[in-house]
């Protein structure tokens, strides 16, 4: 029974990770140049960067899995988060030791090539010394060991160390796509989303795939906690299913209220409301208006980049206007970086507005 339930239980985003690069969404350009390493059974010291949520790691592991099968992965594959691991000392250690091993075992029934994968996620953010002590190690294990170096900046990784990998740059992923993995992981799941909390899931996420996937399960897991409560002879036969591979929660409908409320964004509508108040306002009026939006506790930082988008599509204003609020924005969000108050600085983005609009 405690089997079946930490198999129900597993995070989607490892539940529908991609098993081969073949499944990999919308980053058909690596895809295809990495087919062509699995097919010489070799590939180079790798270097991944792009957005968040576009497929990084996922990709990856599954190259691993396809080269060693899941009997030899865990011998033949370190993978370290360099944002937590991000020191000299553990490059000199860790990776190192890991890398100068020879890899000796086979698996008949995969390629398994006679060398190691060390996956180093977050690359961006170890310090110069770690990457300039990687960058050694590279050249002195490059047979026993190929390297996947994965970061969101490749700015921020030093020249030499990307000099010596093939890079590849992950695309964010459209929309389309993403409402397509999203919808059919509600219909597996059997959960029902609306179109509204749909777009609300993807508003949330900001083209992070994983972290749309995190919300939808936290939502779902909210909602059918109460179901299943009210219910227990159905979650009693849910879990005793044969197959627990997929969650049967019945009656499940996740709303957009419900996405706001568990990613805990600023709806559209809150900002729309901001600024429609800003525009019609006295003074004091602005005042009560910042001073229940500072109340409701909503993410001040989120407001400005909402309201950043509004003002731009806004028709009404002209291109001056509108530079001059974007202009207002990008100061209000250095002071909140730098530590000012949040209400007095919504309040300077109000009266700006206020007075573009007269």
């Amino acid at each position: 029974m405690n089997l079946k339930k930490s198999i129900i239980s597993i995070p989607w985003t490892e539940k529908y990770r991609p098993k081969t690069i073949d499944e990999v969404a919308h980053q058909s350009e690596v895809v295809d140049a990495l087919k062509n390493s699995l097919k010489t059974e070799n590939i180079p010291h790798i270097l991944f960067y792009g957005p968040p949520g576009t497929g990084k790691t996922s990709t990856i592991l599954a190259i691993a899995t396809q080269l060693f099968g899941p009997k030899l992965f865990r011998s033949r594959v370190l993978e370290l988060n360099a944002s937590d691991e991000r020191g000299i000392q553990v490059i000199r250690d860790k990776v190192k030791k890991f890398a100068q091993l020879s890899a000796i075992q086979k698996d008949d029934r995969y390629p398994s090539p006679a060398f190691k994968i060390i996956i180093l996620d977050e690359c961006d953010s170890m310090t110069q010394d770690a990457q300039n002590a990687l960058r050694r190690i590279m050249e002195q294990y490059s047979k026993e060991t190929r390297f996947c170096i994965i970061c969101n900046y490749i700015s921020k990784i030093i020249d030499p160390l990307a000099s010596r990998c093939a890079k590849f740059r992950f695309k964010p992923i459209p929309e389309k796509i993403m409402q397509e993995r999203l919808n059919f992981i509600a219909k597996t799941e059997g959960i029902e989303i609306e179109e509204k909390a749909l777009e609300a899931l993807m508003e949330s996420s900001q083209g992070d795939l994983r972290k749309a996937i995190t919300i939808l399960q936290s939502t779902s897991k909210m909602i059918s906690k109460k179901t299943t409560q009210s219910k227990p002879e159905e979650k009693k036969m849910a879990i005793e299913e044969e197959d627990t591979n997929i969650e049967t929660e019945p009656n499940v409908k996740i709303t957009e209220e419900l996405i706001f409320d568990v990613s805990c964004s600023v709806p559209l509508s809150v900002v729309k409301e901001f600024i429609e108040s800003c525009k019609a306002s006295s003074i004091n009026e602005l005042v009560t208006t910042c001073q229940k939006l500072i109340n409701s506790a909503f993410s001040i930082p989120q407001i400005l980049l909402l309201s950043l988008k509004m003002i731009i599509e806004d028709n009404f204003l002209n291109n001056l206007q509108k530079a001059e609020i974007c202009e207002k924005i990008s100061e209000i969000e250095s002071r909140l970086i730098d530590g000012a108050d949040e209400l007095l600085q919504l309040m300077e983005l109000g009266v700006c507005i206020l007075e573009n609009y007269r």
